[in-house]
This record gives structure tokens, C-alpha cells and sequence, in this order.
């Protein structure tokens, strides 16, 4: 129970305070106080485990943005090593599907050593 809600219970009067229809008001007032208690301690909770998922999902965000990073990085790297015009590997004929999947393979193996 709050204490202001103590308080002013314990200001009335005895002879009004033991009265029988205040007593069941004090008590409804008192289990109104209880369940406000227990509401703010389930909403604490839920806003702990809002934060953490809300956590957890920007780090899997930032998982993502790290990867979508390498691989716009392998990307380049292909565009800039296979000329696709002419389907010339720079220093000589080659198969740019082969290189491709080299550069790939090794954004890939980055991300798995993280």
C-alpha cells in the first residue's frame, strides 16, 4: 500500500475509519494500491525485455550491415578484376564465374571468422 494512501486512511477518524462502509472502501483502496504495484512492476519487466530484444535485434542488424558491406566490397572487387564487355580477366583470358566465386568465397570465410 502507498504511503500517502496509509496516511490518509490513518487521518480519519477512529469512529469513521471502523465504520463498516468505510472498511470496505479502505480495503478496496488498499487491494487498488496492491495491484498498481503489481502493474508497475510487470510493466518495468516488459520494458527490460522490450530492451533487450530491441537489443539483441540491433546487433543482428549490425551483423547484417557488416555483411552487406563485404559483400558490395566482393562485388567491386569483381567488377573491377572481370571486364564483362570483353569477358577478359585482367591479365589475360580467363573464367570470371571461376574469380567470382573466389572473391565470394573468401567475403564468406571473413564473415565466418568473426
Amino acid at each position: 500500500m502507498s504511503e500517502r494512501l496509509e496516511e490518509l486512511i490513518n487521518e480519519l477518524p477512529y469512529s469513521i475509519r471502523h465504520e463498516g462502509s468505510v472498511e470496505t472502501l479502505i480495503k478496496y483502496s488498499k487491494e487498488q494500491a496492491e495491484r498498481v504495484e503489481e502493474l508497475e512492476q510487470y510493466t518495468d519487466n516488459a520494458v527490460y525485455g522490450f530492451n533487450e530484444v530491441y537489443r539483441q535485434e540491433r546487433k543482428y542488424a549490425q551483423k547484417l550491415e557488416q555483411q552487406n558491406k563485404r559483400y558490395r566490397e566482393a562485388r567491386k572487387k569483381i567488377e573491377e578484376r572481370y571486364d564483362i564487355q570483353n569477358e577478359t580477366y585482367m591479365g589475360g583470358i580467363g573464367d570470371g564465374l571461376m574469380i567470382a566465386m573466389i572473391i565470394i568465397d573468401e567475403a564468406l570465410e571473413s564473415e565466418s571468422n568473426e
